[in-house]
């Protein structure tokens, strides 16, 4: 290359000009310059995959149901063994519970197409007694408040929403911290959904959190619904007189919500450790 002083030739890797002894810029960046470059280049790459990954669920699931903190197993009267999962400050059972009997012994009649406000009644989801062993059973609200084990409790309004807060800081998709429900349900029973980061939509991304709620459905005057379709946990908490607070999840809804149902309805029943 030649100088640009004196315009001499000189040796490509020369950094002075051995002619008129002055400084020649080669054009090449120091190392730690190049190295600067190639980090902000990994830093954008990285980001991408982040924006990729977050905005498809796939993120959460991720990070999340991989290092969901299994703390071993729960027995209900039965004898009937249920995973648990640690989620934030609470300690969730993972399944829904299938006993036949109270905390105490107490057994809870079969429902079939009888409804009560104060008798304990179970009901298989829709109505098959198949779909127990996965699904659990549906519960009354009197029986729901009786079947935890000890050292267990039937989870408040306030405890769902600690879980609702807990889920939107740390599992949410599409960038709103309302967009939970596909942390929550599980990857499999979903009737199928268009509706990006529901339940039914690509399942497979679903269950971030570990806790695995499935779509159990309801039992409602007589009747069964929305098998596949929605997933209904009562709460411990009374509305009014005669109904009482739940957290439900739907395949086509992003979000879960807390409504307030008669208390006749059966519905599905996950514990809460005590604190």
């Amino acid at each position: 290359m030649k100088c640009k002083h004196c315009g001499k030739e000189i040796d490509n890797d020369s950094r002075f000009c051995e002619y008129c002894g002055k400084k020649v810029k080669t054009g090449r960046l120091p190392w730690w310059a190049i190295l600067l470059i190639v980090l902000y280049s990994l830093c954008n790459v990285v980001a991408v995959v982040w924006l990729i990954l977050n905005s498809t669920g796939m993120l959460a699931t991720a990070l999340g149901e991989e290092n969901a903190v299994s703390v071993g197993y729960v027995t209900d009267y039965d004898g009937n063994e249920y995973n648990t999962v640690q989620i934030g400050n609470q300690c969730w059972m993972a399944e829904n519970m299938r006993t036949t009997h109270s905390r105490d012994g107490k057994a809870i009649a079969a429902g079939g197409t009888n409804s009560s406000v104060t008798e304990l009644y179970r009901y298989a989801p829709d109505n098959n007694s198949d779909n127990v062993e996965q699904y659990g059973y549906l519960y009354n609200w009197a029986a729901a408040q009786e079947v935890c084990p000890e050292g267990w409790h039937l989870p408040t309004k306030e405890d769902f929403e600690e879980l609702q807060a807990y889920c939107g800081e740390h599992y949410a998709v599409g960038g709103d911290k309302e967009y939970i429900a596909k942390a929550l349900a599980s990857k499999n029973g979903w009737e199928s959904s268009n509706d990006t980061y529901s339940p039914g939509n690509t399942p497979s991304s679903n269950n971030a959190s570990g806790f695995s709620a499935v779509p159990a459905g309801y039992y409602y005057d007589g009747s069964y619904g929305s098998f596949g379709d929605g997933a209904y946990l009562w709460s411990a908490t009374p509305y009014g007189s005669v109904s009482a607070y739940e957290l439900s999840l739907g395949y086509g809804y992003k979000g879960t919500y807390l409504n307030s149902y008669y208390r006749y309805l059966g519905f599905s029943v996950r514990c809460l450790r005590d604190k």
